[in-house]
C-alpha cells in the first residue's frame, strides 16, 4: 500500500518531540551510543532525517543486563507543566528478553496527528534484527503520532526476535490522558488482554518476525471470554537441553514427548501450571509433544530436539 505522508502542524511537532525528550527520548544528533550498565554492552542509534524542523531519534535496541527488568519502571511523567503540553498524551512501552534483549516504542496523541505518516513526527523503525514497533501502512515504526483519543482506538504492534525465550511487555512512563486512562495488550495469539498499569505482561516467543500478534487497546472486551488454547496458543522450544511449553493463560494437566516412532521418550503429570519445561537432552529428533490443559482439551505440536 502507498505510504501518504502529512506535514503536521509545526507547534504540534515541536510540543511531541520534547514531550518524548521529557520522557527520556534523545533528539538532534545525527548518531548516538546509548550505553548500559556493563560498558562493553554499546547498541548504536541512527536517526532518520525526516524534514527541516527536526530529526527525532528512532527507538533504539539495546542489550541490558539479564537481571533488570521493567517491572518496577511504570511511572507518570510530571515535566508537562506548560498547559499546551496537556493537549498530548502519550506513553512509551518496552520489551525486555531474559536473554537481554531490550526495545521500546512511543505512542502520542493530538489532535494535530493523523493515522497515516506524519513528517517530523513519526519515527521509523532502524533495526534489522530485534525490535518492538507499531505499525502504520505495514511499516514498523518505533515513534509514532495519532490523532485525538479515543476509547476505541486500536494501536497495532509488531516484533522480531532472534531467539526463543520468555519476553515481558511493560510501560515505561505516560502521561496526559494516559495518567488515567487504562492501557491493554491484546494477545491475539492466546485470546488476552492484560493491563499494563497492573504490570508487565509475560509470554514466551518462538523467534521470527511476528506482524498480527499483538495489539494496544484500551477497552477490555475480552473480560467475560475464555482463553484460547491451540496449536497456534501454546507455544513450544528448545533452551539448552530442555523443551519449554507455554499455554498462556490455560493452566496445563499434563505433557507428555515422543519420538517420531511413537515412542514415549517423557512425561509430566499434574502441572497446574501455565509453564513447564521436561528434559529431553541433545540427540537430533524430531518430538512430538502432547499437551493437555485442566479442562482435558488436548493438542499436539511437533518440534526438532
Amino acid at each position: 500500500m502507498e505510504k501518504r505522508y502529512h506535514n503536521s502542524n509545526s507547534m504540534a511537532k515541536m510540543l511531541f518531540l520534547v514531550s518524548l525528550f521529557g520522557l527520556n527520548t534523545t533528539f538532534g544528533r545525527t548518531k548516538t551510543t546509548y550505553e548500559s550498565t556493563n560498558r562493553d554492552r554499546n547498541a548504536e542509534a541512527k536517526f532518520s532525517p525526516i524534514d527541516d524542523l527536526i530529526k527525532p531519534v528512532n527507538s533504539a535496541l539495546k542489550l541490558l543486563p539479564v537481571n533488570e527488568t521493567c517491572a518496577n519502571k511504570t511511572k507518570s511523567s510530571s515535566r508537562n507543566s506548560n498547559a499546551a503540553l496537556s493537549s498530548i498524551s502519550l506513553y512509551k512501552l518496552s520489551l525486555t528478553g531474559s536473554n537481554g534483549v531490550y526495545s521500546q516504542l512511543a505512542v502520542g496523541y493530538s489532535a494535530d496527528f493523523t493515522l497515516g505518516v506524519d513528517r517530523g513526527i513519526d519515527g521509523s523503525n532502524i533495526n534489522n534484527t530485534n525490535y518492538f514497533c507499531s505499525t502504520i501502512i505495514e511499516s514498523a515504526y518505533s515513534i509514532q503520532g495519532r490523532p485525538e483519543f479515543t476509547p476505541t482506538d486500536i494501536v497495532s504492534l509488531q516484533y522480531k526476535i532472534g531467539n526463543a525465550s520468555t519476553y515481558s511487555i511493560c510501560i515505561d512512563s505516560f502521561d496526559g490522558i494516559f495518567k488515567t486512562q487504562s492501557i491493554y495488550i491484546k494477545d491475539n495469539l492466546t485470546n488476552t488482554i492484560h493491563d499494563l498499569k497492573s504490570g508487565p505482561y509475560s509470554f514466551s516467543s518462538e523467534a521470527g518476525n511476528f506482524a498480527s500478534r499483538f495489539e494496544i487497546v484500551y477497552q477490555n472486551l475480552l473480560a467475560a471470554h475464555q482463553p484460547t488454547f491451540n496449536e497456534k496458543s501454546v507455544v513450544t522450544y528448545k533452551q539448552y537441553q530442555d523443551v519449554m511449553i507455554t499455554s498462556g493463560q490455560v493452566m496445563l494437566s499434563s505433557v507428555k514427548i515422543f519420538d517420531s516412532s511413537g515412542r514415549l521418550l517423557v512425561s509430566k503429570n499434574n502441572i497446574n501450571a501455565t509453564q513447564t519445561k521436561l528434559f529431553t537432552g541433545s540427540n537430533p529428533e524430531v518430538l512430538i509433544v502432547q499437551i493437555t490443559s485442566t479442562e482435558n482439551d488436548i493438542i499436539t505440536k511437533k518440534m526438532a530436539n
